[in-house]
């Protein structure tokens, strides 16, 4: 392939609409929102019409190829008949999500909406680093790992910065009563941990599914071997369910389902599909991402925290527990962002060997 000659990068005028495939395989009709040219490359930022400007896409020109297509949808659906096409509310509706649309469903009035995920819109130092991030990796230069400050590492500084911040306002509130209602309840305290948390918990448990790129899954493969060991897999072991245990995974099934039907609005069959598990799988090693990978991979879930976490399957109650801290804790990455991500460290990792094993 290295020796085939690459057809001329594609260029587009602003406003011009085309063709994207997001995330390297869903086509969907965008938009050239705006241009930059920097040291020599043209910076197109791509808007997908309906969505809102935080999946707003940069792809360098010498990205275009197999990303961008100067076409209209007809022509792309005509080109490529068997491609996944993604449902823009905006441009078209597929045959499928019309028949959907004409289903009869019922809706539940009584039940409050389901609070949402926010929204985050990076600063501009933010937004480059994950610009120079996805350059570097897709020129086949991957961070090192462990990286020199970790996302672990990184919660838990801010835990300790917390903490901190309780500490220092019950000193003010002891030398003038006009501070105390600067004082943080202990709730408060824990609801913006478990904020943080949240971001380590989705890293370990998505990381290699929802936030890689294609080029770093050797890498995290040959990393995971190098950790666990090549026969981690096969050091398990059995355990049944306690009586409690299967009441509480009874009511969870329920309350899940009941959610489902709500967001839909359609009523789902009480018949069970499978028969009651009696034993689950207990991993005796666990591989954790959050140990080993730094800053940016950890942006990459902030500017894209609002679509990744739907998919996640945090329940309801904890989900609501730990929204108010959400964006105190990427105000505070986004105030100290030099203290985490370093140029000269977390991008010197060795050059992908498209050899190795």
């Amino acid at each position: 392939m290295t020796d085939q000659k690459k057809p001329p990068q594609l260029e587009f005028e602003k406003d011009e609409e085309c063709v994207s495939l997001y995330q390297g395989k869903t086509a969907y009709l965008v938009k050239i929102a705006k241009i930059k040219h920097r040291n020599n490359y043209t910076h197109y930022t791509i808007s997908y019409p309906g969505w809102g400007d935080q999946h707003d896409e940069v792809i360098g020109s010498t990205e275009t190829e197999g990303r961008l297509f100067k076409m209209t949808m007809a022509e792309f659906r005509q080109k490529f008949p068997n491609a996944e096409i993604g449902a823009d509310k905006a441009y078209f509706q597929t045959a499928r999500r019309r028949s959907v649309a004409q289903k009869p469903k019922k809706y539940f009035s009584d039940k409050k909406p389901v609070t949402r995920w926010p929204k985050f819109k990076l600063t501009e130092p933010l937004a480059d680093i994950l610009i120079e991030d996805r350059k570097m990796v897709k020129s086949g230069v991957l961070g090192q790992l462990p990286a020199v400050v970790t996302i672990e590492k990184i919660v838990e500084e801010y835990h300790k910065f917390v903490d901190r911040q309780v500490e220092d306002a019950e000193l003010n509130a002891e030398l003038d009563d006009a501070m105390t209602s600067t004082v943080m309840t202990p709730m408060e305290v824990e609801i913006r941990k478990l904020a943080a948390n949240a971001f380590k918990d989705y890293i370990n448990g998505s990381l290699r599914t929802h936030l890689l790129y294609a080029e770093e899954w050797e890498q995290y493969d040959n990393h995971q071997k190098e950790v666990l060991g090549p026969d981690h897999g096969i050091e398990v072991e059995w355990e049944e369910f306690t009586e409690e245990e299967l009441a509480e995974n009874a009511e969870k099934v329920k309350l899940a389902k009941e959610e489902r039907e709500e967001a839909t609005g359609i009523k789902e069959d009480d018949t069970p599909k499978y028969e009651k598990k009696l034993k689950r799988f207990i991993a005796k090693k666990k591989y954790e991402p959050a140990k080993y990978y730094g800053f940016s991979h950890l942006l990459r879930l902030v500017s894209n925290f609002h679509t990744l976490l739907l998919t996640a399957k945090y329940e309801k109650g904890p989900q609501q527990i730990i929204l108010p801290g959400i964006q105190q804790f990427v105000d505070y990455i986004t105030k100290n962002w030099t203290k985490f991500h370093k140029k000269s460290t977390n991008a010197g990792g060795p050059r992908r060997s498209r050899n190795a094993n």
